[in-house]
């Protein structure tokens, strides 16, 4: 059995989130307005004997459009190809610092036709996989093959087997290449309806239609979207064959089997690449690589430091995560790893080659995270340190504490010191300005604490010749008073304030959402477990998360504004209502109102897709191979 660190710990408890996701407006509204708790699970306690989290966040869930990372991560493993939809696609959009909120995501017409172009260029790489997806493709080319290969292929794109409705749905467009005696082209053809298609293209959990026992409100996920649920979280990509091939047994209702397959997915090295995205956005590591300064008073802070410093924060939180003590080394860890080239920067002796390795460092100086030069040094001035904004990062990243912009008109730079005034002096001589106080008191007692390093983040114990004054104090928490980087690591490391933080980002991150006030208990769990680095105390987590059950009422499934562009608002409301009509038909829904419900699911899609010319191309049979003609058609279309 591998070793989980606090980090895996606490994936394993927000990977298993219900989408029973309650979405409150973040950065105006975009159509997500919160349900109330549907409350505890009766009875529910953990292995310890404890009150265990609450076993039913009874809320609206949210449909997760696939982000940019999800998108390549997910035609690699379908295709074996790079999409370079991170290169190409616009940005996503970000709430909560992260790219993955399912009610930020948008669905732009833009974006529609990015996908539909990106669908026509990876159809080639579809077809010559296609005795991976039909066997008989290797050796016929008949229309009974074709259909093979949409269920094949579609199975694997949709992360569950078709409906017979989205089979004849390709077989249609399909069917005028094959009376040509064009095998290739239907086959591109059909690809191209799949990879722009809703159930590609989003997640979308639309339950079993079984209610568990004692709760009628609920649904089962089906074991696909217990295993796409499983996988995107923990990899950012589609289940893989052992994976899906459980789902199909059903083998993923038993719990010992879930946390088999949650230790085999934390072991892949796909996992690390997720926990490197939420550190990536998390810490907001992207301006270590462009820092910059002033090169006659920093001349060892070359150009090519930089991406030795991110390189540097990369490795430390990898090892922090899945090999250390997690939440408590990335704050108080007295270790980095360094190449001989960043060793000679941070004046270490003893380290050659090229290669990051780990080395110790003195804990009277170093600890953490807050005494990298990677973090520090992006959070300081051309030629100075900057006490305010490392204070303000250690409120708002490590301590979840939202601090109000500077008044308009402001002069927020402090004036150029005089002679040998210290920083300190400086900085309180400019924060007594009335207007600039009150925000200055939250930050820079915590910034004026770390100027035991300078303003590319290398340890120094003099400024102009004197000694530094590293007393500092994080006013209004538990941590209070501290003197210099090293101490308030390791202050910040054992803190109730921090930890708990820290479980907030994480469930964030990994449940793509907001967390809200039926989600509390969980989070306490994550927050206690973030402080106690034991495996029994995650796989507790894991089991008693509410992974199961979805609300009944369909109308309650979360459809985000934004993708319902311009005036086709109101057929998505159409076809809303009847998913919401075929969820009510019946005490449990059946069959026949799952297969009602992937239909209309087809036509939300519509709404944004149905009124592109290459989609109507698609649909029609007939291919569009000229940019401007599709332009051309696309912008008549649109027309009144």
């Amino acid at each position: 059995m591998m070793k989980l660190s606090n980090v895996q710990a606490c994936c394993i408890c927000a990977a298993l989130l219900g989408c029973e996701a309650q979405i409150s407006p973040i950065r105006g509204d975009v159509g997500m307005t919160p349900f109330g708790s549907a409350g505890a699970g009766a009875g529910a306690t953990s292995a310890s004997g404890g009150a265990g989290p609450a076993a039913v966040n009874g809320v609206r869930a949210p449909v997760h459009r696939l982000n940019r990372f999800e998108y390549d991560a997910t035609i690699s493993d379908l295709l074996g190809v790079d999409a370079k939809a991170q290169a190409e696609f616009p940005a996503d959009e970000t709430a909560l610092s992260y790219d993955n909120n399912a009610g930020a995501l948008m669905f732009s017409p833009t974006l529609a036709e990015q996908l539909l172009g990106k669908a026509q260029q990876l159809a080639p790489a579809a077809v010559a996989k296609a005795p991976t997806f039909a066997a008989c493709a290797a050796t016929e080319q008949t229309p009974s093959c074709a259909r093979a290969f949409v269920v094949g292929l579609g199975a694997r794109a949709f992360r569950r087997p078709l409906t017979d409705a989205e089979v004849e749905r390709s077989a249609a467009v399909m069917q005028p290449s094959l009376d040509r005696g064009d095998f290739k082209r239907a086959l591109e053809l059909a690809t191209q309806v799949i990879l722009t298609s809703y159930p590609f293209l989003y997640r979308v959990e639309l339950g079993t239609g079984a209610a568990p026992a004692g709760k009628p409100g609920l649904r089962e996920l089906s074991s696909f979207e217990r295993a796409a649920r499983l996988s995107y979280t923990l990899w950012g990509t589609m289940p893989d064959d052992t994976l899906s091939s459980l789902a199909s047994q059903g083998g993923l209702s038993d719990r010992a089997a879930l946390q088999a397959q949650t230790e085999r997915l934390l072991a892949d090295p796909r996992a690390r690449r997720v926990v490197a995205r939420f550190h990536e956005q998390w810490l907001q590591l992207k301006p270590i690589e462009s820092a910059n300064h002033d090169p006659q008073l920093f001349p060892d802070y070359t150009p090519e430091v930089p991406q030795l410093l991110r390189r540097e924060l990369d490795a430390f939180l990898d090892y922090a995560a899945f090999e250390g003590g997690g939440l408590r080394d990335v704050l108080s860890a007295p270790y980095t790893f360094v190449n001989d080239a960043l060793a000679k920067f941070y004046g270490i002796s003893g380290v050659t080659g090229a290669d990051l390795r780990r080395v110790d460092l003195d804990s009277g100086h170093y600890a953490g995270l807050l005494t990298r030069a990677g973090v520090l040094s992006q959070h300081a001035g051309f030629d100075f340190t900057s006490p305010t904004r490392r204070g303000a990062y250690v409120r708002r990243r490590l301590l979840c504490q939202e601090l109000a912009p500077p008044p308009p008109g402001v002069v927020t730079t402090p004036p150029p010191a005089t002679g040998a005034e210290s920083r300190r002096e400086l900085v309180n001589r400019h924060s007594q300005d009335p207007s600039c106080k009150s925000c200055h008191e939250l930050t820079d007692p915590i910034g004026l604490g770390l100027e035991d390093f300078d303003a590319t983040g290398r340890y120094r114990a003099l400024e102009n010749g004197a000694p530094i004054d590293t007393a500092g104090a994080v006013t209004g928490t538990s941590i209070g008073v501290f003197r210099g980087a090293a101490e308030l690591g390791q202050k910040l490391a054992v803190s109730p304030e921090a930890q708990r933080c820290y479980a907030t980002q994480l469930f964030r991150y990994l449940s793509g959402r907001q967390e809200q006030a039926a989600d509390e208990a969980l989070l306490a769990e994550m927050s206690a477990a973030g402080a106690t680095p034991t495996v029994r105390r995650s796989w507790d987590l894991l089991l008693q998360t509410n992974f199961s059950t979805w609300r009944r009422r369909l109308s309650d499934a979360y459809f985000p504004k934004a993708v319902l562009a311009r005036g086709r608002r109101r057929r998505a409301r159409v076809a809303a209502t009847r998913i919401a009509a075929a969820g009510q038909s019946g005490p449990g829904g059946g069959a026949a109102a799952v297969r009602t419900r992937h239909a209309a699911t087809w036509r939300l899609s519509g709404c944004v897709l149905a009124r592109s010319a290459g989609w109507q191309t698609l649909r029609d049979g007939r291919d569009v191979s000229s940019r401007q003609q599709l332009h051309d058609r696309n912008q008549r279309a649109r027309q009144p």
